[in-house]
């Protein structure tokens, strides 16, 4: 019992050692979203929103909650491919209970990194190595980004194609270079003179970069891995279209295929709580320039962010079920 209680503790000194001590973060997230959101609720009626919100077809609804129930199995393969390439292995049920327990903390956690500090944490307690544990987050994060661009190129002739808005283009391309630029840097850190960040994030940059050219560019993994991406934000789409339908929005299929990935695109930024306030705000924007209401763009945002919401929850259960279950090393292996 001693020792039981013993190793709780440490845990929980592990918890708090994984989570940001400063909170200026959040409540900064916390006043971006706030005044987002508050703009909306004054230039839009919510209270429409919300009564048609309760309207939602079911089937069309449960159809948006299985893709993005879907979604999730793919990221826990992409991340289980990801740790497999950085030669950690662990069972496609333990990396995918981690993934839910890491989606439900991006949902509640006040920190700066959520769900993937208790992401690395559960992984550190398996390999009991915090470095390789934190670059396996970060890598799957990247990969994820990269799926992503591929995406919204991939996206931008059929824009063209949808809409002779130049504003609409122009902000398109804007966002897509942007995000190619941005990936370049991350994958190029190591070339760089970034020497002023500081030894330990320069190094850690570094690393992440050679780390991140091996998995996405020079290895056999690299095709599937940025595949999965691909289709986690496809899957997300999909369900977007879903719930359009389920609402009587008119929205097509490729229409959300094109307009969707960008809006995705922007709440990667780390600026509000779970994107909310910034996923309102692109949506109504994105689906404008196909002449989508704003009304009918802002009520599909906040049933996709709840949708988003449900599927996570489960992840909390999980954690409560299992929080003081001991480490299990003979899972996860460092080759």
């Amino acid at each position: 019992m001693a020792a039981t209680g013993k190793r709780q503790d440490m845990e929980g000194a592990l918890v708090t050692e994984a989570v940001p001590r400063r909170w200026w973060p959040f409540f900064l997230k916390l006043a971006v979203s706030t005044l987002l959101i508050g703009f909306l609720v004054v230039t839009h009626d919510l209270s429409e929103a919300l009564s048609r919100l309760r309207a939602v077809d079911r089937f069309w609804f449960l159809a948006n909650l299985l893709l993005l129930g879907g979604g999730i199995f793919l990221a826990a393969l992409r991340w289980r491919m990801v740790l497999d390439g950085i030669g950690v292995a662990l069972s496609f049920a333990g990396v995918l209970r981690i993934v839910f327990v890491g989606l439900f903390f991006n949902q509640v956690l006040p920190s700066s990194i959520g769900g993937d500090a208790v992401r690395a944490w559960q992984i550190h307690r398996l390999v009991a190595s915090a470095g390789v544990a934190l670059q396996s987050v970060l890598l799957d994060r990247l990969a994820g980004l990269g799926g992503l661009v591929l995406l919204v190129m991939a996206g931008l002739p059929l824009l063209f194609r949808m809409t002779a808005d130049g504003a609409a283009q122009f902000a398109m391309m804007g966002l897509a270079f942007a995000a190619i630029l941005g990936l370049a840097m991350i994958l190029t850190a190591d070339r760089l003179p970034l020497a002023f960040l500081g030894g330990r994030l320069h190094r850690g940059l570094m690393g992440i970069a050679r780390e991140g050219r091996a998995l996405l560019l020079a290895s056999r993994r690299g095709p599937s891995v940025l595949g999965l991406s691909c289709g986690i934000h496809v899957f997300s789409a999909l369900s977007v279209f879903c719930l359009a339908q389920g609402l009587g929005i008119a929205l097509g299929l490729f229409e959300s295929l094109v307009l969707v990935p960008p809006v995705i695109l922007l709440m990667v930024l780390p600026i509000s709580l779970a994107g909310w306030g910034v996923r309102e705000g692109a949506m109504i924007a994105a689906l404008g320039f196909v002449g989508v209401a704003p009304a009918d763009a802002l009520i599909l945002s906040i049933a996709f962010g709840l949708s988003v919401l449900l599927t996570n929850l489960p992840g909390g259960a999980l954690w409560f079920l299992t929080r003081n279950a001991a480490p299990m090393r003979q899972e996860a292996v460092e080759k």
